[in-house]
């Protein structure tokens, strides 16, 4: 008897400890710049994260923008290098802070008229950071008005420290059109060989004459260019090819190791009251030249492109979403082999919205995705190998646009922002997940070493 009861308390006890180490393996980190820039909660300071690098050595760093209600005087706390609109943060793989630094140019930039050492709120908030071969980090920023905006392309080494940065104005694009005007990034990813490909936007003005009998009109409207440009692993422009064939910004967007890149473009036609609006995929090789373009659609249904990515039998799979009806939004997800031809299509009905912010391939070949309406909640949705959905999880923490998930042993890590206690005003959050999908209860905000 008093065997049979020895044995009971050590199989309970291994349970316990079991359950607990598998719950110690779930976090929720919050973090934010307060520590630095001195800010509480009446300041409304927002910590925003554009895009989220994991890096080689099994930790992160978290890419963002920074903004606030006006009630401090921020350009004294640049100046002290205690704030800046932009930043980047380092959380180690058990969800601990390990540095944050806000981001400056070496040197003042002159702007015309005026010099400036911060980057444009907004234009770090974007899918615009990637990991380096060397462990490090690149990122690209904007700086200046519409009129006289340039390019910032920075790499950091991975304790944070600026290797080098580029300046490029737009007519160093496209000095034959374009002059100094508006400029974008929607693409950028490493190269086998270390160098890098973007795909870059450039506004111009297009002046167009019309002759009715003796009289001529001369109108001008402003045109967007999508080029695709190649660097040098140090930053150097190389070279430039404009793509004629895209009309619309890319939607999401695939690098391969070669520098070519798979674009897909949403298409918006509007005939009287009617629209359609489809998916085209372009395909464009390591030179900028257009290789094979495939259009996905279906009349009267409205289509949009979220996501695409490489899965392990060497094909793609596309997630973005179909409507037939304002409010009948539904998940799709096609496969696709790498000439653009279609495998399988799945139309999935998932809560909210049905937009699908990331996906990802799992280790048994099956997707894990996850999507935030707006406020939230998050949820995640996991799909078989054949685009089934297989279950969805609803999670009511206050969480505002999950938009990466990736791989980690036993789980998964998420990277979004939020509202929700304990957070200052708004901060960014990563969050670790078991593989079915589950949260540990509580969220931790945690300050960085000083």
């Amino acid at each position: 008897m008093r065997q049979k009861f020895l044995f009971s308390i050590f199989f309970l006890a291994t349970i316990s400890f079991s359950l607990q180490a598998q719950n110690s393996n779930l976090w929720q980190t919050i973090v934010g710049g307060e520590q630095y820039s001195g800010m509480v909660a009446k300041d409304c300071p927002e910590d925003l994260p554009g895009y989220f690098v994991p890096l080689k050595d099994g930790s992160s760093v978290l890419v963002g923008s920074a903004n606030d209600c006006g009630r401090v005087d921020t350009t004294s706390l640049a100046k002290q290098k205690k704030y800046s609109s932009a930043w980047a943060a380092k959380i180690d793989g058990n969800g601990n802070p390990i540095w944050w630094k806000y981001l400056f140019t070496s040197k003042p930039v002159e702007l015309g008229g005026y010099t400036n050492d911060i980057l444009n709120y907004e234009s770090v908030f974007a899918k615009l950071s990637r990991e380096t071969s060397d462990g490090g980090f690149v990122t690209i920023g904007t700086m200046g008005s519409v009129e006289k905006k340039q390019l910032i392309f920075m790499k950091y080494d991975p304790d944070g420290k600026l290797v080098w940065e580029k300046f490029i104005l737009p007519k160093e694009f496209c000095d034959s059109f374009c002059g100094e005007t508006d400029v974008g990034v929607y693409h950028l990813h490493e190269l086998s060989n270390g160098k890098l490909t973007a795909i870059v936007s450039v506004q111009y003005r297009l002046e167009k004459e019309t002759k009715e009998g003796n009289k001529t009109t001369v109108s001008s409207t402003i045109e967007t260019a999508y080029l695709f440009v190649r660097f040098s692993k140090d930053g150097d422009l190389k070279s430039v090819k404009h793509l004629k064939d895209i009309k619309n910004f890319p939607q999401a967007s695939l690098g391969f190791s070669d520098g070519g890149v798979l674009l897909t473009e949403n298409t918006n036609i509007q005939s009287g009251k009617e629209s359609q609006k489809d998916v085209i995929l372009h395909r464009i090789d390591e030179d900028g030249k257009p290789v094979w373009k495939k259009q996905f659609g279906k009349p009267g249904i409205e289509e949009w492109a979220s996501v695409i990515i490489p899965v392990s039998d060497g094909n793609l799979l596309f997630a973005g979403a179909v409507a037939s009806s304002p409010r009948n939004n539904q998940t799709w997800l096609m496969k696709l082999t790498q000439a653009g031809d279609l495998l399988w299509e799945s139309v999935q009905k998932t809560e909210g919205l049905g937009f699908l912010t990331d996906i990802i391939e799992t280790p048994e070949k099956e997707f894990m995705s996850i999507s935030a309406d707006g406020e939230g909640p998050l949820r995640l949705v996991k799909f078989s190998t054949d685009g089934k959905k297989l279950w969805e999880k609803k999670h009511t923490k206050r969480l505002y646009l999950a938009y990466r998930i990736i791989n980690v042993p036993d789980g998964f890590t998420i990277a979004a922002y939020t509202k929700g206690k304990p957070a200052v005003y708004t901060d960014a959050i990563l969050i670790r997940t078991d593989k079915e999908g589950n949260l540990s209860k509580d969220a931790i905000r945690k300050n960085f070493p000083n």
